[in-house]
C-alpha cells in the first residue's frame, strides 16, 4: 500500500454560502469555467446538507472537524457563555460587534473560536494530517485550528494597537497559516485591508499563488468568503456574480501552477459551500417579540448582570438560542416560553431537549424524538418518532423516515440541541424572514441563512480527482468533507 505522500496533492476550495442553483446559473452562463470542468471530470451534489444552525461558524467547524455542534462545540454565529456570563460574537456585524465590543469580538473571532470554544476532543483535519506527517496550509478561514506555533505579523497602527489590545499573540494552525494580514508564515506581499469584504477572495488567491510557486504543501484550503457578503448585500438570485469572482480568483491559483490541466496532473479538488442562502422579506425583533411576553432580556452591554434578566437571546440570522439564566428556573420557565414562542406567527419551528429526549413544534403541532430502531434516515441513522410528522415535514417510507423541506433535520436538531453551549431553546422564523441582530441589523432584501429549511442547508459538493468510491452516495452531508479529506490521504475517520 503506497503512503500518504505518494498520493496526489489536495485542495479544497470553501465557497461561502454559494447556493447550488446560483453556480447552476453561473455555469450556463459560462462565467464558472473552472467550476463547470470540475464537475464534468468529476461528481457534485447539490444537496449537500449544511449543519443546523446553518451559519458560518458551526459549518465551518462541522466541515474541519466531521462532527455536529454536539460534538466540535461551536453552536452558532451568536451565543451566550454561561460559564463566563456574557455573548460571544463571531463578527455577525459591525453595529452588533460594537454593542459587545470590537476587540472582544475580533478576540472571540482569530482566537477563542479555535483555542476555548472548539472542543479540544474534537480533531480537526489540519491536526490528524500534521500528526501524520502530512504538510497543510490555509488561507483566512475561521477554523484553522493546528500544531504549529504562528506569530502575529501585523505592523504600522495596526499593530501597535493589536499590542495594546492583546490581538497579538500566536496563534496554532498547520503548518503554513496565512490569515488575513495578521498570520503570514511565508512573509508574503498579500493584503486584504484587514479583511474587508470584496478584497477576501483576492488576498485567498494570492496566497494560494505564493504556496503553489513555493510547492509548500500537500493539503491546502483556499477560502473564499466574498460569496457570501456579496448575498447579503443583493440577495441569493445575484451571486452568479460573485460566484464568477471565485472562479476567476481560483484561476490565478491555477495559472501559477501552469493551467488547470497542469494543476490537476498531481492535485485532487473538492469544492464545498457551507450552506446556502434565502431571501429575506422582512426582520424580525426578537427582543421586542419576547418582551411584549413581559420576558426581561439580558442586553449585551456593560453594567447589565444576568441577575438582572430572565433570559439570554442570541439572534443570529434565521436561528436563534433563547437561555433560561437561572437554572433553577428552568423547568417552570422553559414550558412557559414554549408556549408563547410556538403561538407566534412569524416563528416556525421551537426545539428544546426534555430528559432524553429532543422536542419541536410547529404551532400546535408537536413531535418528539431521540437515537433509536422504529425508523431509519437517509444517512442510516436510526430513530424513535412520536407525535406529529408535519413539525419536521418528515415522511414515512417503509421503515425510512425523510424529510424534502429540512433534509437531515432529526440529525441536525439532535446535534444542536445537545451542544454544551446551546440554548434552553432554539428557534427559526419562517421562510422569508430574518431575526434583527444585537445591533439591529437583518438583511432585507438581501439574502441569509440558518434555519433547517433546504434554501438555507442545501449546500453544493464537487469531487475531482478522489473519493471516487463515494460517489454513489445517497445523502451527502457537508461533514463528509472531512472523511473525504483525509481518506484521500489514507486515514481513519473514527466514524
Amino acid at each position: 500500500m503506497s503512503s500518504p505522500k505518494d498520493r496526489k496533492k489536495l485542495c479544497l476550495v470553501v465557497v461561502d454560502g454559494m447556493r447550488p442553483a446560483s453556480l447552476q446559473k453561473a455555469i450556463a452562463e459560462g462565467s464558472a469555467p473552472n467550476f463547470a470542468r470540475l464537475i464534468r471530470e468529476g461528481y457534485a451534489s447539490s444537496e449537500c446538507i449544511s449543519s443546523f444552525p446553518s451559519l458560518t461558524p458551526v459549518a465551518t467547524s462541522t466541515i474541519v472537524t466531521g462532527r455536529g455542534p454536539a460534538e466540535h462545540g461551536v453552536p452558532s454565529m451568536n451565543w451566550y457563555n454561561r460559564d463566563e456570563k456574557r455573548y460571544i460574537d463571531y463578527g455577525i456585524s459591525f453595529p452588533a460587534s460594537r454593542r459587545s465590543g470590537v476587540i472582544t469580538v475580533l478576540k472571540d473571532l482569530v482566537y477563542r473560536i479555535n483555542q476555548d470554544h472548539l472542543s479540544p476532543d474534537t480533531p480537526t483535519f489540519f491536526e490528524s494530517l500534521e500528526n501524520a506527517g502530512i504538510r497543510c496550509a490555509c488561507t483566512t478561514y475561521m477554523i484553522y485550528r493546528g500544531p504549529h506555533e504562528h506569530k502575529f505579523v501585523g505592523s504600522g497602527m495596526a499593530g501597535a494597537l493589536a499590542g495594546v489590545t492583546g490581538m497579538s499573540r500566536p496563534a496554532y494552525g498547520p503548518t503554513d497559516l496565512l490569515y488575513s494580514d495578521i498570520f503570514d508564515s511565508i512573509g508574503t506581499e498579500c493584503r486584504s485591508s484587514f479583511g474587508v469584504p470584496g478584497k477576501r477572495d483576492q488576498h485567498t488567491a494570492c496566497a494560494g499563488i505564493e504556496l503553489v510557486l513555493a510547492d509548500r504543501y500537500e493539503f491546502m484550503l483556499l477560502s473564499f468568503p466574498d460569496n457570501d457578503n456579496w448575498s447579503h448585500r443583493f440577495g441569493p438570485d445575484e451571486q452568479p456574480a460573485s460566484i464568477a469572482n471565485a472562479d476567476a480568483q481560483f484561476q490565478r491559483v491555477l495559472d501559477a501552477a501552469g493551467g488547470y490541466r497542469r494543476f490537476m496532473e498531481d492535485h485532487a479538488v473538492i469544492v464545498v459551500s457551507d450552506h446556502s442562502h434565502s431571501v429575506v422579506h422582512e426582520a424580525i425583533d426578537l427582543v421586542e417579540m419576547l418582551g411584549g411576553h413581559d420576558w426581561e432580556v439580558l442586553q449585551p452591554r456593560k453594567g447589565k448582570k444576568p441577575g438582572d434578566a430572565d433570559i439570554a437571546v442570541s439572534p443570529a440570522a434565521r436561528a436563534a438560542h433563547i437561555y433560561v439564566l437561572d437554572p433553577a428556573h428552568r423547568g417552570g420557565k422553559l414550558p412557559l416560553l414554549v408556549e408563547d414562542l410556538r403561538r407566534e406567527q412569524k416563528i416556525e419551528q421551537v426545539f428544546w431537549l426534555d430528559e432524553d429526549e429532543a422536542y419541536g413544534a410547529l404551532g400546535e403541532a408537536e413531535i418528539h424524538f431521540k437515537p433509536g430502531t422504529q425508523y431509519t434516515d437517509r444517512r442510516g441513522v436510526g430513530w424513535d418518532v412520536e407525535g406529529d410528522l408535519i413539525v419536521l415535514d418528515l415522511f414515512v417510507e417503509g421503515d425510512e423516515i425523510h424529510s424534502e423541506e429540512y433534509p437531515d433535520s432529526l440529525a441536525r436538531v439532535w446535534s444542536a440541541l445537545h451542544c454544551p453551549g446551546a440554548g434552553d431553546l432554539i428557534i427559526t422564523p419562517e421562510l422569508g424572514y430574518e431575526f434583527l441582530d444585537w445591533g439591529g441589523v437583518a438583511h432585507v432584501g438581501g439574502g441569509t441563512h440558518g434555519s433547517l429549511h433546504k434554501a438555507d442547508s442545501a449546500a453544493q459538493l464537487i469531487v475531482t480527482g478522489t473519493g471516487e468510491h463515494r460517489r454513489e452516495q445517497r445523502a451527502w452531508s457537508i461533514a463528509d468533507v472531512n472523511t473525504l479529506v483525509l481518506e484521500h490521504f489514507g486515514l481513519s475517520t473514527g466514524n
